[in-house]
């Protein structure tokens, strides 16, 4: 009679070392014949060139009226984009405009062009993301391609009064390329 402490590993335990010792091996082969024979990617030169030309149909001035309803009355939206090599560079109108008291026109306080971040071009898209309020939040800026002489520029906005809370407001327009 055998005791408890004689008993055998199960079949299973005992060929466990031997089907890592040939994965093992399999593995050290591959990684040989991976390095006998590398395998060159070139990259696809098309997609770059299709990326160019989408970035190049946004180059230009583009102007238009925002759709707050507050903003003076010449305090367009103006983007401005400038091809740069193979990249795309811009700049944007910032406004910051005050409504004194109740009944007064609004009145530009602060206007100024000032450099965008690193621009991505998708197609029809281009995106950005701009600092925002405080230094730690980013505001995604948005430009779809219309047509050839129209954008639709999607952002985000504040709307702020003395008696009421800092109110976040989603901002749109439509420039045009001026010519």
């Amino acid at each position: 009679m055998m005791k408890f402490s004689e008993t055998k590993p199960p079949t299973a335990a005992r060929r466990t070392p031997a089907w890592l010792g040939i994965t093992l091996l399999a593995l050290a082969l591959t990684s040989a014949g991976a390095t006998a024979f590398p395998i060159n990617i070139k990259q696809d030169k098309n997609a770059q060139d299709t990326n160019v030309e989408a970035a190049k149909r946004f180059a230009g001035t583009w102007r238009g009226k925002s759709d707050l309803k507050m903003v003076a009355n010449n305090a367009d939206s103006v983007l401005v984009f400038k091809m740069e090599g193979d990249r795309l560079k811009g700049t944007e109108r910032r406004l910051e405009i005050r409504i004194e008291g109740e009944g007064q026109e609004p009145r530009i306080v602060r206007d100024e062009y000032v450099p965008l971040p690193d621009l991505t071009v998708e197609g029809k898209i281009l995106t950005w993301k701009a600092k925002w309020i405080q230094a730690d939040q980013e505001a995604l800026r948005r430009v779809t391609l219309i047509s050839d002489d129209e954008i639709l520029f999607e952002t985000v906005g504040t709307h702020r009064s003395s008696n009421h809370p800092t109110l976040i407001v989603p901002v749109s327009s439509k420039p045009k390329r001026e010519k």
